[in-house]
């Protein structure tokens, strides 16, 4: 049995916003490296399970709850397990589609890349040639990287990845959840990263944590370039809920999100704490 990870997540601002019909909370899926065994809610909390159309591994939990003083907690089992190769079935939408500019790129690769594994190290090659990290939150808007260098954070840094391998027929996931840096106990947002199979073999890449920390290249394939912990909290881009007052669609999910009554949805503000006493190893 591996080591156990508890992670307290507590809104900023525990109060019901003027307007929000719902809080939509990511239900966290199984990887290679972790397995939720337990999820605890706040006291009086009643909920309804989704899961997200056309994507029945990733699910989510929809409350209309008023008591949100108290935080949600969730426990986690680190495994070194063999990957579902489902989990990395292409999701393909408006956010993962590959623009037209960079098709030429991509069949490039594809004619000079004799296995799967080259042709994920082109990738990221380029993807890392194209951009320079900034925090600032994506407007969601595919970053056109075809001519000139790009300001992006992880999102849209993954975005590119992500299209560029669905193009060239390597399933892949992208993956989001929190990144507690070292031994920080404490974090406020979010980050993403890209697992994939390539001939087969499971890999992860975090790109944009080489060009955030001025990381020596070249870029290798792991989890955390910096010693750190973290969790995935939801897998994909775009994922869509159906529920009673309609369809939800979250462009990247991983902190709680108010819904609203026209079916957009905005970020709650929160923290993750990992609690005392749990241990966990460290990303390669």
């Amino acid at each position: 049995m591996g080591a156990f990870l508890d992670v307290r997540v507590a809104l900023v601002e525990p109060r019901w916003p003027d307007g929000a019909a719902g809080l939509l909370l990511p239900i966290p899926p199984a990887t290679p490296h972790q397995r939720l065994v337990e999820w605890e809610a706040p006291r009086g909390w009643e909920w309804q399970t989704l899961c997200a159309k056309g994507r029945a591994q990733q699910a989510a939990l929809v409350t209309r709850a008023v008591n949100l003083g108290e935080a949600c907690r969730y426990r986690f089992e680190e495994v070194a397990s063999a990957p579902e190769p489902r989990h990395y079935e292409p999701y393909l939408n408006r956010f993962t589609a590959l623009p037209d500019g960079l098709r030429p790129l991509v069949q490039e690769i594809a004619a000079a890349a004799a296995t799967e594994r080259e042709r994920v190290q082109r990738v990221v090659a380029y993807v890392a040639s194209r951009f320079v990290y900034n925090p600032t939150p994506s407007t969601g808007a595919f970053p056109d990287v075809a001519c000139d260098i790009k300001q992006g954070n992880c999102l849209d840094i993954n975005t590119v990845f992500l299209s560029m391998l669905y193009a060239l027929g390597i399933r892949a996931s992208y993956d989001i959840g929190y990144y507690f840096k070292g031994d920080e106990p404490e974090c406020d947002g979010w980050h993403c990263w890209v697992s994939l199979l390539a001939d087969g073999e499971h890999q992860d890449w975090d790109v944009p944590h080489y060009l955030k920390w001025n990381v020596t290249p070249p870029i290798r394939k792991g989890l955390n370039p910096l010693p750190g912990r973290r969790v995935c909290m939801s897998r994909g881009r775009g994922n869509r809920f159906q529920w009673a007052l309609g369809e939800v669609e979250v462009s990247h999910f991983c902190r709680p999100r108010w819904v609203l009554p026209d079916g957009t949805t905005r970020e709650a503000p929160m923290r993750g704490t990992l609690l005392p006493g749990t241990r966990t190893a460290t990303g390669s």
